[in-house]
């Protein structure tokens, strides 16, 4: 262990943690980036065909607005801007719900509903690769958390049985963020309604590129869910997020979502540049097909290229699953060193072994992008000996 002499207990704790976190090849970088239009970026100095985006419909028009300043306080304590609850009213209408409530992220939005649906006598059921966010939406409750293998009907169908009678929520990813596969919430709903359980589903990942006008994966299977939770920072090209679902419901968030009632209110200029870009993306059909063809290719000539890759069409998402945490950064520092960036997962962001390289195609890339990011990963995955 690497000694760290004149320092404080605490501080010889941090480094010590440190240390075990680059042994293990698990250090987290906040990398220098400078995003373009174009599907490329500037990446600590270097020009990188870029695929570490969630802006999965590529960037939407800029947006002029009248003030740039904040909201000054929350929206129990300072009241909601007429914007705002324009927006609530458009965006329910157009999922096609009686309500929804915005909050201020994805993940307030997941931890914030969670915490105030569940109780100390509910069971929280959950899919495996669920996002960090629902599970800590659950843990924050004082609910219990029981996770089902990923996308295994009939495991949720046991774990679901074994707690028949009590008061239970059932949870999922629409789209998994790390993996870019597709829960079969149709299926889900069913088990959901014979239990009585409470059928919530994450949007995050599937809102703007899945379903009619990218409505999202609901729409799409036409699945009769409770709650619906999406975000406005990925294929939307702004921030924020919604749960929507009944009056009932949405009103009784407000009252008792804490990341609600105590966090301030987006600004009105942000909330002015959702609503612009969630009314262009319904009208982005061909950017919908463009992407989602690009991840197919992709997956395709990384599949033949040997890559252990995973995941289904109809997402933007493809992975390449490496398993060794180090191997992984290797491949996506070779594959910087030939102009293509990727983020490197590594646990506890995915589970032990199954670290892989998650490339997030976006309708800004065009054909030769995607070829020469292909070739790029080829080449480097021959190189160190992680493919054919």
């Amino acid at each position: 262990m690497r000694l760290h002499r004149g320092l404080c207990v605490f501080e010889q704790w941090l480094h010590e943690q440190l240390d075990v976190r680059e042994r293990a090849g698990l250090t987290r970088t906040c990398t220098p980036v400078h995003q373009y239009a174009d599907g490329t970026a500037d990446v600590s100095g270097r020009r990188c065909i870029f695929f570490a985006s969630n802006r999965y419909l590529g960037h939407f028009s800029q947006t002029q607005t009248v003030w740039t300043g904040g909201a000054g306080a929350s929206r129990v304590a300072g009241g909601t801007h007429v914007l705002l609850h324009a927006f609530e009213e458009e965006w329910a209408h157009f999922v096609g719900t009686e309500a929804c409530v915005v909050f201020g992220s994805g993940y307030g939005a997941n931890v914030g509903v969670l915490q105030a649906l569940a109780q100390r006598d509910t069971v929280v059921v959950g899919d495996k690769y669920n996002h960090a966010s629902i599970v800590d939406g659950a843990v924050l409750s004082r609910a219990r958390y029981v996770r089902y293998a990923h996308c295994d009907i009939e495991d949720a169908r046991r774990v679901l049985a074994m707690h028949a009678g009590k008061r239970i929520i059932l949870v999922t990813d629409a789209v998994f963020g790390m993996d870019g596969t597709i829960a079969p919430i149709k299926a889900l709903a069913a088990l959901a309604r014979d239990v009585g359980a409470i059928f919530v589903v994450d949007e995050a990942h599937s809102g703007g590129v899945i379903g009619p006008s990218g409505r999202g994966l609901v729409a799409a299977e036409l699945c009769p869910v409770d709650v619906r939770i999406g975000t406005f920072s990925k294929a939307y090209d702004s921030y924020g997020a919604y749960v929507a679902g009944s009056s009932a419901l949405c009103r009784y968030v407000a009252q008792t979502a804490r990341s609600f009632v105590y966090s301030t209110a987006l600004p009105p200029a942000l909330m002015t540049q959702t609503m612009l870009h969630t009314r262009e993306a319904a009208g982005a059909d061909d950017r919908r097909a463009r992407v989602l063809g690009h991840a197919r290719t992709m997956r395709n000539a990384l599949a033949q290229a040997g890559y252990d890759v995973g995941g289904e069409d109809g997402t933007a998402i493809v992975r390449i699953v490496i398993g060794d945490a180090r191997k992984t950064v290797e491949l996506a520092r070779a594959a910087y060193e030939r102009g293509v960036f990727a983020l490197a997962v590594r646990p506890p962001t995915v589970p032990e072994g199954s670290s892989r390289l998650r490339l997030s195609c976006t309708a800004a890339h065009t054909d030769a992008h995607v070829h020469t990011a292909c070739a790029a990963l080829r080449d480097a995955g021959v190189a160190l000996g992680l493919c054919r």
